[in-house]
């Protein structure tokens, strides 16, 4: 099975060869889409450098600030992976994650969801800050959509991992460990990139749409990205 990893960038070009370079040190076998901004020159020549050292490296161009969301979907639509992880630029790939994340996804006969461990030591409850989706799952169970395009920063995987528990297309990979270098956890100091999602209030919009689906049981009530009606 193939997997793509979709990473949605702006402005960080540092970070995100730093985790495409780990990426590709420890993982055999799939495919990166990085999504960036239009406007963001550096990191836009920086993965075109990156495509003649990587392979299965792709680059999509994508309009100005219109969320991560919003990439992972973009991103999914122009993978060729039979499973998708939505990322970050932020992420600290260890070893044998792909491996564990593939033993849980067999538990579900290779289709549904796979929450990951963002290796933060917080304890895992109900939802993942990544996870394993195969196309199939995204298009039977989520409507032709990676990622709920509802919102714009955050949720989506609360609304994701609660889906497929409903669905019973869940399982959790303890060993498939992505480290999320967040500055939440103390691991990176706060920049542009995470302070857009509260200078404007999306994430308490996020917060309050999140709400509203939660009561509504999470309708399919959107355009697909791909499968049965998408593009």
């Amino acid at each position: 099975m193939k997997v793509s990893i979709v990473i949605p960038s702006i402005g960080r070009a540092e970070k995100l060869l730093r985790c495409i370079e780990q990426l590709y040190r420890v993982t055999d076998d799939f495919e990166c889409v990085v999504v960036v901004e239009d406007e963001d020159k550096q990191t836009t020549d920086a993965m075109q450098e990156a495509k003649g050292k990587y392979s299965g490296l792709v680059v999509v161009n994508n309009a100005r600030r219109r969320g991560c969301v919003y990439c992972w979907n973009l991103g999914a639509k122009h993978a060729s992976g039979d499973a998708f992880i939505p990322c970050a630029d932020d992420v600290w790939f260890h070893e044998g994650w792909k491996e564990a994340a593939l033993k849980a996804l067999e538990k579900l006969n290779w289709s549904g969801l796979v929450g990951l461990n963002n290796g933060t030591g917080r304890t895992h409850k109900y939802f993942d800050d990544f996870y394993l989706a195969t196309r199939d799952y995204c298009v039977d169970y989520q409507g032709g959509v990676l990622c709920c395009p509802h919102y714009k920063y955050i949720c989506t995987d609360k609304e994701a991992c609660l889906v497929a528990q409903r669905n019973n297309k869940y399982t959790y990979a303890e060993d498939a460990v992505l480290e999320h270098l967040h500055w939440r956890f103390g691991k990176s100091e706060l920049d542009e990139t995470y302070q857009l999602k509260t200078r404007y209030g999306d994430s308490k919009n996020d917060e309050k749409i999140y709400s509203m689906r939660e009561k509504a049981r999470f309708p399919i009530d959107y355009t697909p990205w791909f499968g049965k009606d998408g593009a």
